[in-house]
């Protein structure tokens, strides 16, 4: 069930982590904290929805990773073990007790490496349709770096005419077109930034993409597997082209691994419908919390 407490009590906290000014979301809420951690061109507050149907059972806090949201950007850091360092900033800056971990897409790299470096600190961690290995991922088979470089100059676009262009494109788009409205308008709300002449863009800078970070990040979720001790839920479309290859051989490698498969849901499935990834995530932070008082 979603809480009838208002957006209002959100509060922005603000943590200084190498130079840098990062921000979380700070839902409030009863229980154990949560962090959620957004994947690409995403902010924390893609995660609104989710920390709605959230917070009666757990205090969510949303990351705005380094350069994304109202997290400040710099040049360096924006690879996997950089945001997981900022992660570690960040629950140290807000002190926050033994807490829950989910994750999306790429945001499953910073997320993995911070539970197998910090596993005292995470009681359980869902990732929520994560990429197995991120050199594979940029490159996608590239083996030339400058090569690599010119392929990819024409990525990335963050530039619309207006918020009614960008809605558009939205609800058009093969990977967008299935979110929910809710999700669809607090994007539009405050994912973005409207420049005086409505032009729009999302809140994220362009030193996200670091091409010498990006080439040198070779991590690897099965390598760091066996190091997740926690309880780990991996969460993945039916549809996924990797399922077999590599999320259930994820799976099997974890010590405590276990493993969703959603039909009917792309790969943003917490944007598509977040009352059904919530209640799966209630489910098993609960399930967590129960066996932890068992033993």
């Amino acid at each position: 069930m979603m809480s009838a407490t208002p957006d209002t009590q959100r509060v922005s906290r603000f943590i200084a982590a190498d130079g840098v000014r990062l921000h979380a979301l700070d839902w409030g809420g009863q229980g154990p904290p949560l962090l959620l951690v957004h994947g690409g061109r995403r902010t924390g507050r893609s995660w609104n929805a989710m920390a709605r149907r959230l917070h009666a059972a757990l205090r969510v806090l949303a990351l705005d990773l380094r350069g994304h949201g109202d997290s400040e950007a710099s040049v360096t850091g924006n690879d996997s073990r950089g945001r997981m360092q900022d992660m570690a900033r960040v629950a140290e800056g807000l002190e926050l007790a033994p807490h829950f971990v989910m994750a999306h897409s790429l945001g499953c790299f910073p997320a993995g490496l911070y539970a197998s470096h910090y596993a005292e600190r995470v009681r359980g961690l869902i990732l929520i349709e994560p990429i197995p290995d991120i050199h594979v991922w940029w490159t996608r088979g590239q083996t030339s770096k400058s090569e690599w470089i010119k392929s990819r100059s024409s990525e990335h676009r963050n530039g619309w005419e207006s918020l009614d262009d960008l809605r558009a494109r939205l609800t058009q788009g093969s990977a967008t077109r299935d979110w929910a409205p809710e999700v669809l308008d607090d994007l539009l709300r405050e994912e973005t930034r409207i420049f005086p002449d409505g032009r729009v863009a999302f809140k994220w800078d362009p030193s996200v993409y670091n091409p010498d970070e990006m080439w040198e990040d070779r991590t690897s979720l099965l390598e760091e597997a066996p190091r997740l001790t926690m309880p780990t839920l991996v969460v993945a479309r039916s549809d996924n082209d990797q399922l077999e290859s590599h999320l259930k051989p994820l799976v099997n490698t974890l010590p405590q691994g276990q493993l969703a498969v959603l039909p009917g849901l792309g790969h943003g499935m917490y944007l598509e419908n977040p009352g059904l990834i919530a209640d799966l995530a209630r489910q098993f932070f609960a399930s967590v919390a129960e066996e932890a008082v068992a033993h």
